[in-house]
């Protein structure tokens, strides 16, 4: 009987616009972060001002997008 491992592997990215920290993901959008612990925030917990940042990185091209990278 033989074996079959699955190895799963993600590159994460993460961006800080205007104060906001999320990681962006091309499919499945944007995952809004707590920059100190680094753990996924609640949606309930965020503001227009989170999501109106994001809709500013939305907006910009893939070389602009670099620069606000982090990680």
């Amino acid at each position: 009987m033989s074996t079959m491992e699955i190895i799963h592997m993600s590159v994460r990215k993460g961006y800080r616009v205007n104060g906001v920290t999320f990681d962006w993901h091309e499919y499945l959008g944007s995952t809004i972060v707590n920059r100190h612990i680094e753990k996924e925030r609640g949606y309930r917990n965020i503001s227009l001002r989170n999501w109106a940042a994001i809709t500013k990185f939305c907006d910009m091209d893939e070389v602009t997008r670099e620069t606000f990278r982090v990680y």
